[in-house]
């Protein structure tokens, strides 16, 4: 009887450090677990912090953006009230971006101004605004005719001058008339009958 106890007793004493180390890994999985919680929690914060801070400075941006346009605006407003060689001299000298947005605010208002604004241009700088024109993506025009930075604009197509005024030609006779074509001109009357005598 005694070794049947001292089976038991065996048995026990294994089943208890069985028990213990069982207890010991989850204890240690609850430790590693609540460490990741930890973790988790930090990375959640400092993301909503990051958005926080993005929303901040995307309000910011687009208020600075707004401005912006606003300045562009009120210069291409100066600029369109100058005759146009001295605003070609100016937009002339900006960079190909900026002179881009100006064109662009002019041509909103007035198609006309901004023609003659390219058209008082060196034609070498006028060129090279054309060409970024027709290089342009279609896909980033802006709509509703707002400005905003990171697109390019389209500039207008420059309306073909009016075809010069033709002053009717006065008909002096071929003979008078130095290097005039000796060929009579067609009477536009029926010939009359010659009267008889």
């Amino acid at each position: 009887m005694q070794q049947a106890e001292a089976e038991l007793l065996d048995d026990l004493n294994a089943r208890r450090a069985a028990w213990h180390k069982r207890q010991l890994k989850v204890a240690e999985r609850d430790a590693a677990l609540g460490a990741l919680e930890s973790e988790l929690e930090t990375r959640m914060n400092s993301i909503a912090e990051l958005e926080r801070r993005l929303q901040t400075q995307l309000g910011i941006g687009k208020l600075a953006q707004e401005r912006r346009d606003e300045r562009v605006a009120s210069l291409a407003d100066l600029i369109a009230t100058m005759p146009p060689q001295s605003g070609a001299e100016i937009v002339a000298q900006m960079s190909d971006r900026d002179a881009q947005w100006l064109i662009l605010a002019i041509a909103r208002k007035s198609d006309r101004k901004a023609a003659k604004l390219l058209a008082s241009m060196p034609a070498d700088r006028a060129a090279a605004l054309g060409q970024l024109y027709l290089d342009t993506d279609p896909d980033s025009i802006v709509q509703k005719g707002e400005l905003r930075e990171g697109s390019t604009p389209v500039l207008p197509e420059p309306k073909p001058p009016p075809p010069p005024a033709v002053e009717p030609a006065a008909t002096p006779s071929a003979a008078s008339t130095p290097g005039a074509s000796h060929e009579a001109a067609p009477d536009a009357s029926p010939p009359t009958p010659e009267a008889k005598p």
